[in-house]
């Protein structure tokens, strides 16, 4: 047999082999653990199919040893991404958890199963994100470098990035109809919303002219409201949140330098640190900004804060009223 058929048999068998594994997440006999609503549930489980045919591909087999499976794990956490930096604490912690859910499943014994074993943090590490979130200086230089290059799909991403936080696949999934020029608003539905969460993210005028300008100016100009609010050059439709990376990563590289590269979370660890700090006005209170980057708690938005500018002025700006 050709290895080509050999190879493209083995992909239709690992294919299935993550449908049964995905059917097994699904079943009823998981919720007992943690009971969550059942767009949670669906996101969940897509994400542990990812990840573990990530590890399969690498691991080059189907059904590898547990022996197999752990040096691949530990190779992977080693490696840097492709855009030069480890994988995030909760990036991993997501991977450990789908390799312990496919053991499970299959019946195999990795050994110690704790996070420890695998030298995993068990709480988000905000040391990366603090160094990542940009200062006022080169917030204005890269938007002011951004409009002067003349590319309104790519300055109306990156503002609407770092002027509402909005995560990636908003830019990604969001359509035409969603975006309200009056309301100064985007919606976003469950395809764009994590978990299948729906919301609305705020933005402010000029970002609203931003976008309203490069919609006006596209070629799809007449297009009805089911077509992409952010198109892809390449296909014409919606972009893929990795490109959204890619993008955002490429421009902030080019505009800043390699010190000043950012992705669109660290964008939106940016929006999240002004507003709560009250960089560029008066801080917006935790309970409207946790609702803006639709946080499911406020503890969660506050691990995006991170310490900004003075103390002694922070304090005089808040308490400037008598």
């Amino acid at each position: 047999e050709r290895p080509e058929a050999s190879r493209e048999m083995a992909k239709t068998e690992l294919d299935a082999d993550l449908d049964r594994f995905a059917a097994w997440l699904a079943n009823d006999h998981n919720e007992g653990r943690r009971r969550r609503t059942r767009a949670h549930r669906r996101e969940t489980i897509r994400l542990y199919v990812e990840r573990m045919a990530h590890l399969l591909r690498r691991a080059q087999r189907i059904n590898p040893s547990p022996e197999a499976l752990r040096e691949v794990f530990m190779a992977w956490m080693r490696e840097p991404t492709r855009y030069g930096k480890p994988a995030s604490d909760s990036t991993v912690r997501s991977t450990y958890y789908a390799l312990k859910a496919w053991a499970q499943w299959k019946g195999l014994d990795l050994g110690p199963q704790a996070l420890d074993a695998f030298d995993i943090p068990r709480n988000p590490n905000n040391g990366r994100a603090a160094e990542a979130v940009m200062d006022q200086a080169d917030v204005h230089l890269f938007l002011s470098r951004l409009a002067e290059a003349g590319d309104r799909r790519n300055y109306a991403i990156c503002r609407t990035l770092l002027r509402s936080g909005p995560r990636r696949r908003v830019i990604a999934f969001a359509k035409r109809k969603h975006f309200d020029y009056d309301a100064r608003a985007i919606t976003v539905d469950e395809v764009a919303g994590k978990g299948g969460h729906t919301g609305l993210f705020i933005v402010d005028q000029l970002t609203a002219n931003a976008i309203r300008d490069y919609l006006e100016t596209r070629w799809d100009k007449g297009a009805d409201g089911e077509a992409p609010l952010f198109h892809s050059y390449l296909t014409q439709g919606h972009l893929h949140p990795d490109s959204v990376t890619d993008l955002v990563v490429t421009l902030t590289q080019r505009f800043l330098g390699a010190e000043g590269r950012r992705t669109p979370h660290e964008l939106r660890h940016t929006f999240i640190t002004f507003a709560a700090n009250g960089i560029e006005g008066i801080p917006m209170p935790l309970p409207q900004l946790q609702r803006q980057v639709q946080h499911s708690h406020a503890t969660t938005t506050m691990r995006y804060v991170h310490p900004a500018g003075d103390a002694r002025e922070a304090y005089d700006r808040s308490m400037s009223r008598p």
